[in-house]
């Protein structure tokens, strides 16, 4: 199904203002126009859809300016939180180990940690992610020619976490002194600022390069802590992956992987976009992840 959109002030897309099935033998056509948006609907059937598509071009028109994008706020880092010990395998405390992890990641701009939080705290996090989708409470974040996902939102108080809650605890650690200090032991950064999510990309969800994708995403340590119900198993048949790419080609691909802390330094002009998820994920599947973008 071929669907157009209707467009806001700014000119993003709103909702869908009209849908075209596939019919065969039959010619469809719309004019394009700065505030105009289509999309064409995942394919779940067998059947492929099979077209000729094509632009007839008439006159230019002016070229509206990017609806603006608003950067996350960022926050101080280094405040108090739980030792790491409580919630991070003993292997990735070892001083050996975080020797060899630096100068993995100083050689290649990247670290992967498999396993890394213990199974007590991530069973926590994924019981209260899942939850929030029952009861509502993930936060659909657009416009749709920029994203389509879930968000829960770092809490903006200052004010110590509710003890019951593991996702105020899990953003508290990642914004806490001993994290930090971690981080600097594996990468050799001094981060003080960052900004951070909770993400759901289920079903139907995914992230688009935007002309906009600068100021959001400038350079800096990228930190992706993945605690997904869906699984890498499949190779890339469901989506989900986070790509990296610079203007010339495509750099690095991060897959789900449930229960890995993820490493990327991001030089200037590097983007990156979540693929999507498709039908072969289930509903009941998503990524599921915490980021953090850190500046020094």
């Amino acid at each position: 199904t071929q669907s157009t959109w209707g467009a806001d002030a700014d000119g993003s897309p709103t909702t869908v203002a009209k849908s075209i099935g596939p019919v065969a033998n039959s010619f469809a056509f719309f004019a394009v126009s700065p505030v105009s948006h289509h999309q064409v609907a995942e394919v779940l059937r067998d059947a492929p859809r099979v077209s000729i598509s094509g632009w007839y071009h008439g006159e230019p028109f002016a070229q509206r300016e990017p609806a603006p994008e608003v950067p996350p706020p960022r926050r101080q880092l280094g405040g108090p939180g739980d030792e790491l010990a409580l919630w991070v395998r003993p292997q990735y405390l070892e001083r050996a180990t975080q020797v060899a992890m630096r100068k993995r990641f100083v050689a290649e701009s990247v670290l992967s940690l498999a396993e890394f939080l213990l199974p007590g705290r991530l069973d926590a996090i994924v019981s209260e992610l899942t939850r929030a989708q029952l009861e509502g409470r993930w936060r659909t974040v657009g416009p749709a020619n920029r994203r389509h996902h879930g968000v829960l939102d770092e809490p903006e108080s200052d004010a110590e976490p509710d003890g019951a809650s593991a996702v105020s605890a899990t953003f508290e650690l990642l914004r806490s002194a001993g994290f930090l200090s971690f981080v600097h032991a594996i990468s050799g950064l001094s981060v003080r600022e960052s900004w951070a999510q909770a993400r759901r990309f289920g079903h139907g969800d995914y992230s688009l390069i935007h002309d906009a994708s600068a100021l959001i995403e400038p350079d800096g340590l990228d930190l992706c802590l993945d605690v997904s119900t869906l699984s890498s198993a499949h190779g890339e048949a469901h989506g989900g992956q986070i790509v990296y790419l610079s203007k010339d080609e495509e750099l690095l691909v991060v897959a789900p992987q449930r229960n890995t802390l993820t490493l990327v330094m991001r030089e200037a002009q590097v983007m990156q976009y979540v693929k999507y998820v498709n039908a072969a994920a289930g509903h009941a599947n998503a990524r599921l992840d915490f980021v953090a973008h850190m500046f020094e």
